[in-house]
């Protein structure tokens, strides 16, 4: 679920820098593909992969894994 939620951020963020998954790859120095599964939560991102998409989107990386206060109780 974690991971769903994630992707959409990472999703919503590179929409709002006009890039596409294969422009924030290649920023990224990942494959198009590794983009796209991040996105719809079907793979997990290190820390450090997280950290170069936030610094290419020009956000705090904790931008990225912040959530609502209200999400995280309710699915703990």
């Amino acid at each position: 679920m974690i991971d769903k939620k994630i992707g959409g951020r990472v999703s919503s963020f590179r929409k709002q820098a006009r890039l596409t998954q294969e422009m924030l790859a290649e920023k990224v120095g990942c494959a198009t593909v590794s983009i796209s599964k991040l996105e719809i939560g079907s793979a997990r991102a290190s820390v450090k992969m997280l950290a170069k998409i936030a610094e290419t989107l020009s956000i705090p990386l904790m931008e990225l894994l912040s959530f609502p206060m209200k999400w995280i109780c309710r699915k703990l």
